[in-house]
């Protein structure tokens, strides 16, 4: 059997050199035949340089001042552990240099990683912006499109929880393969008179069994043969969704923005690049986090997939509620430059109007919102023939919105404070049974009509288009920050005119 059933290889120690043998191979495929390794690029301001010292066991952060050359960036689940970060208070000692047996294990690893791949730099976020320092934080952080863009390699420890779990962990001798978690909510094994199984044990340390049942496959023949694809057969599936790295608010645009990625995931490894996503045991995936651009010649470079990438996000949590935009800035800011639109504000494009304020909290079932737990919520209905207001840019006066909605009205739910000043904390909300748990910022964050002005997962609804014009705007004002595509003030309002 395994003469003609290819077995699925994985290191179970990615560190080993089994492991680091399967990056490296990644790595030259990507030089040789694809266009995403960054040339001659600038360093970050702050670098980790791991050659310190002859003996490689010396670390220190240095400032680049405009310097040339590649790094890897890392991305990673901070957690509360926060063994050492760079700060006023450690900054000279961190430049003078540290044991890099006093680094957190996940950092330990990607040094490791670093130095098997022959690369002498290294960014880490907590080491290489100052924590403490506000000016620096909001300078570096802004920086960070650039910083993953620019990168070698990001690694990314998919399947670490904080900074000192460790990114290469040892695997489990058995897993599920992932087009088998594609395919089915459950694994499929023996059922009805079709299906067979088979059992091998000769040279395998653990028995393994083979469940073989009849089953549509995508067709593929000697004069036309296609490489197979996991999520082009089944559910659209992205095999590192639930790992714990995906679930935090900063790591979304550190995947989309880095050139290359590769994925310490529970199972496997993972390498994602612009041309090619694939497991360490030879599954093919296509690429369910990217930016997608409109190639019209009447609008070109418009980025099409804006609120998908958003409703993954809104699913997202941050350690620092306040860090909703921002941590969103880099992906804002990237998409600005390449379709040349400057009209963003709080999440929102201005060329995308319409269908960016079309939001709703995601149904899960049968909950319901408690006002201890809740934000309060009230919705209320335009006519699509007057003039209205959505609370809360005198920038663009007079851009116009294209098409009209697809229904007779278009129904908002905005956050304004209490519901009923009647209503006590332990008093159920009359919403809607099947919407999903919503919670407020305890400071204002985004106005009401962006979906950042929450704390729940969200889902957007195409209003469909047709020729024509159906919505005016009026008026934009908004104040922000450093950081254009940041975080705003309060007092953003927006002014639109229904035809």
């Amino acid at each position: 059997m395994a003469e003609t059933v290819p077995g699925r290889v994985r290191a179970l120690d990615p560190g080993s050199e089994s492991g680091l043998s399967t990056l490296r191979s990644w790595i030259q495929n990507c030089n040789e035949h694809h266009d995403c390794e960054p040339r001659v690029v600038t360093l970050p301001t702050r670098i980790l340089d791991l050659a310190a010292d002859e003996k490689g066991d010396i670390i220190k952060i240095r400032e680049t001042h405009g310097e040339t050359g590649r790094y890897i960036a890392l991305s990673h689940c901070w957690g509360s552990s926060h063994r050492i970060t760079l700060t006023t208070t450690t900054r000279d000692v961190l430049t003078r240099g540290i044991p890099t047996s006093d680094l957190p294990l996940t950092f330990k690893d990607a040094v490791l990683v670093s130095r098997k791949l022959s690369v002498r730099y290294l960014w880490i976020d907590s080491l290489c912006i100052i924590q403490d320092d506000a000016e620096d934080w909001r300078r570096e952080s802004s920086k960070m499109a650039d910083v993953y863009a620019n990168a070698f390699l990001t690694i990314a420890a998919a399947a670490s929880t904080d900074d000192s779990s460790g990114c290469i962990l040892r695997r489990s001798e058995s897993y599920i393969p992932a087009d088998c978690k594609a395919l089915y909510k459950t694994i499929r094994q023996d059922q009805g008179d079709a299906t067979c199984a088979i059992t091998l044990t000769k040279g395998l340390e653990l028995e393994s069994t083979i469940y073989l049942f009849p089953e549509w496959m995508p067709s593929s023949c000697s004069n036309l043969p296609r490489v197979y694809c996991v999520d082009n057969f089944g559910k659209p599936y992205d095999p590192v969704k639930d790992e714990p790295l995906s679930s935090r608010g900063w790591t979304l645009q550190e995947r989309i923005l880095s050139s290359r990625i590769v994925h310490y995931g529970v199972d496997q490894m993972f390498w994602e690049c612009g041309r090619m996503f694939v497991a360490e045991d030879g599954a093919r995936f296509r690429k369910r986090l990217s930016l997608e651009y409109s190639s019209s010649e009447q609008d070109p470079n418009r980025c099409l997939n804006w609120t998908k990438l958003m409703e993954d996000y809104s699913r997202r949590r941050l350690t620092r509620e306040s860090d909703k935009l921002v941590a969103l800035a880099g992906l804002a800011r990237h998409i600005g430059q390449r379709s040349n639109d400057e009209y963003y504000c709080a999440g929102v494009w201005l060329r995308e109007l319409w269908d960016q304020l079309n939001w709703k909290v995601c149904h899960l079932g049968s909950e319901r919102f408690t006002t201890s737990s809740a934000a309060r919520i009230r919705s209320f209905s335009c006519e699509p023939f007057n003039e209205f207001y959505l609370e809360e840019l005198e920038h663009a006066p007079g851009a116009i919105v294209s098409g009209r909605p697809s229904k007779p009205h278009l129904n908002y739910s905005v956050i304004h404070g209490p519901y009923s000043e009647d209503i006590d904390d332990d008093d159920e909300l009359p919403v809607d049974d099947d919407m999903y748990e919503v919670s407020v910022p305890t400071s204002y964050r985004a106005p009401s009509w962006s979906f950042a002005a929450i704390n729940a997962p969200v889902k957007f609804t195409q209003t469909g288009y047709i020729s024509g014009v159906f919505a005016q705007v009026m008026g934009i004002r908004y104040q922000v920050g450093y950081d254009r595509y940041g975080s705003v003030d309060r007092g953003c309002a927006l002014r639109i005119k229904v035809s």
